[in-house]
């Protein structure tokens, strides 16, 4: 990893504050510091926190649309609570995704969710904190493509189109 200079000299000085603030840790960011004063390039990345790449725009629409989806499914069983075919039909509850597979986009509606407390009605519903153990990926696209048909987050879902976009799967 190369950096600038002036990076450098950022980091240098976030390292001297932090050996302030953090006294338990000043060995560790003195030694940061002299890394990066030394130029010791094979080192920097010890001394720099890890950063995820940066998510898709895709994925981030992705994700919001799908949260979507469970919104609308969601408002049609407040609105129907006596239609249990909706309601326990295997796909009418928001499961998350694949914790191994798919961890960009359960780390995304994590804290959308939960850090940001956005999409509550979906909150009290993460079994498992969101991972569904399975990838579910495809299964969300469908449904997605099913609902924009209908209009998307301006429409109000008949049964048989809630139906249609829980099973996507079998379309």
């Amino acid at each position: 990893m190369e950096l600038s200079d002036a990076e450098r000299l950022i980091l240098i000085n976030q390292y001297r504050i932090l050996a302030i603030l953090d006294p338990k840790e000043k060995d560790y960011y003195e030694q940061g510091c002299e890394a990066m004063e030394e130029g010791y390039l094979q080192l920097y990345e010890e001394f720099l926190p890890h950063l995820e790449k940066p998510l898709s725009e895709e994925a981030y629409h992705l994700v919001l649309d799908i949260l979507d989806v469970y919104r609308s499914i969601d408002l049609y069983k407040r609105s129907h609570p006596d239609d249990t075919e909706v309601a326990t039909h295997r796909h009418a509850t928001f499961v998350g995704f694949d914790g191994n597979n798919e961890t960009e986009y359960l780390a995304l509606t994590r804290f959308i969710i939960k850090d940001m407390g956005r999409y509550d009605e979906q909150a009290s519903l993460g079994a498992d904190d969101f991972n569904s153990h399975w990838p579910m990926i495809q299964q969300y696209q469908d449904m997605v493509e099913i609902w924009k048909s209908y209009g998307g987050p301006a429409a109000k879902l008949s049964k048989e189109q809630v139906m249609l976009v829980l099973g996507a799967d079998s379309k």
